[in-house]
């Protein structure tokens, strides 16, 4: 499906897990000495106590920490304290400090939109509604780009750790300043619902902000919506809708092929792309739907279209999708060829996918050692996936013993994969040779796996978790539990 722009801006709220010692050390870390102009006796206390407060943490008394911080922290003009005591506040969710101290940060740098984020976050967890909606307004509300403002709004209202208490600052935001267009309000509230979780809500909240004041954007918001809260019919009128207010917008006709797939409605779903320019994303949609519907012919004429395709902007995603249609159509020669010339972000999950059709190959030696250099990337996920990837190869040599062992090596350099442990789950017939079965023949039958009713074009594309749609879109779930357009 169509992925709207995120809701979701960067804000500071990282520091809201629980305290780790490696966090609290690099912000104490972060604060040296003073830099600003003062007399050299001032200069040295302040460095003393700057040094107090490091060996405080680094002891473990980081309330001791923050109190040194705070005590010095308005006799300073170096950002680096009120940063440094705002960040330490949060991460020990001393909220009122946090507070005072990000306030401190956004005085002596106004243009800080991370200080300006914190202070607001710290009003709300202390339930100052008033103190919150005025920081919104004037920090945050005030940038050149109003959707994102408001995007940025929405958000960090549902940082407050209470949903009663961020629909009430929207509220008290929504009836400050100048009259709102029609149907804003239902707009922001949709927005916040969904930041909350609660999807019913957030659709039948867009279907008003769309009625009442009808455009792109808005049925665009109210179809994503709709498809959350599970109402495929109403997120399919939607992007109809969309596509009237822009006939010849290519991504929405993209969005509703990918919706009528996911209904079983797979020759619409072909049908919807006619018309449309040549392009990577299309090509490689019809060339899926057609193996989907048995059409080999069309399907591989419509590789050969994309492998021709002369493309000027983003070659490494051409590349990327002319390499994965050729191995779902099982040409495994031009998948490897096209693979290989995969750059920039995608240029680990091309290498993957080549050491799977290494392997398919019998040459696993040369598979293993593709696998082994990516574990050296500093990408987690990609260091994930090639240890899952690695021991599906081993399972299929008939080495499920191995396959687990390594795994449990895996487990101890990253104990908190969610995918590895899964990967290892006690036996290789509930993980791995389920997985790889079904990736086999589309036939695998798991209680741990959702690869049941997948035909085996489908299930090969779900290959080590990296099935990916025309829009390039991957699932978070393990290895397995995808479908090659998810």
């Amino acid at each position: 499906m169509h992925e709207p722009r995120s809701d979701k801006p960067v804000i500071v709220s990282g520091f809201f897990a629980q305290i780790k010692f490696f966090i609290i050390l690099t912000l104490l870390a972060g604060c040296a000495g003073p830099r600003e102009t003062v007399d050299t006796e001032q200069a040295d206390e302040l460095r003393s106590v700057i040094a107090a407060a490091r060996e405080a943490g680094e002891a473990g008394e980081y309330e001791r920490a923050l109190d040194l911080y705070m005590s010095i922290m308005n006799e300073t003009d170096n950002v680096a304290v009120a940063r440094g005591a705002a960040q330490l506040a949060s991460a020990m969710e001393d909220w009122p400090a946090a507070g005072a101290a990000a306030e401190r940060w956004l005085e002596l740098r106004p243009d800080s939109q991370s200080a300006a984020q914190l202070a607001v976050i710290a009003a709300l967890r202390q339930n100052r509604l008033e103190h919150s909606v005025k920081l919104l307004r004037s920090e945050i509300l005030s940038q050149a780009d109003p959707d994102a403002s408001w995007m940025a709004a929405i958000a960090l209202l549902a940082a407050a750790d209470s949903d009663e208490r961020a629909r009430k600052g929207l509220e008290h935001l929504l009836r400050m300043g100048a009259p709102l267009p029609d149907g804003f309000d239902s707009y922001q509230r949709s927005r916040l619902a969904r930041q909350l979780g609660d999807a019913d809500n957030a659709a039948e909240l867009a279907v008003q902000a769309y009625s009442a004041a009808p455009d792109f954007e808005r049925a665009m918001w109210a179809s994503h919506t709709a498809e959350e809260a599970g109402q495929a019919e109403r997120a399919l009128d939607f992007l109809r809708r969309a596509r009237e207010h822009r006939p010849d917008h290519p991504e929405v006709a993209l969005a509703e092929s990918d919706l009528l797939r996911e209904l079983g409605r797979v020759d619409e779903a072909l049908q919807t792309l006619d018309g449309l320019a040549d392009s990577p994303e299309v090509l490689y949609s019809r060339g899926m739907l057609e193996q989907q519907l048995e059409q080999t012919g069309p399907a591989k004429e419509s590789w050969r279209r994309l492998a021709a395709l002369e493309v000027d902007s983003d070659p490494d995603r051409h590349a990327w999708l002319t390499g994965l249609l050729a191995e779902v159509l099982e040409m495994n020669a031009e998948a490897q060829q096209w693979y290989r010339r995969v750059g920039g972000e995608l240029s680990t999950r091309a290498s993957l996918r080549r050491a799977l059709l290494l392997a398919d190959q019998g040459r696993i030696d040369e598979a293993r050692s593709l696998l082994s250099g990516l574990r050296n990337l500093p990408d987690p996920e990609m260091v994930e996936q090639a240890w899952l990837v690695e021991a599906q190869i081993l399972v299929d040599q008939g080495q499920a013993d191995s396959a687990i062992d390594m795994l449990s090596q895996a487990l101890v350099e990253m104990p908190g994969s969610t995918a590895l442990l899964y990967g290892s789950d006690r036996s290789p017939t509930r993980g791995l040779e389920h997985h790889r079965a079904g990736a086999r023949t589309g036939a695998g039958k798991s209680s741990h796996s959702r690869f049941d009713g997948l035909g085996p074009v489908q299930a090969r594309a779900c290959r080590a978790g990296l099935a990916v749609s025309a829009k390039g879109r991957r699932c978070g779930c393990p290895p397995g539990n995808c479908r090659p357009f998810d």
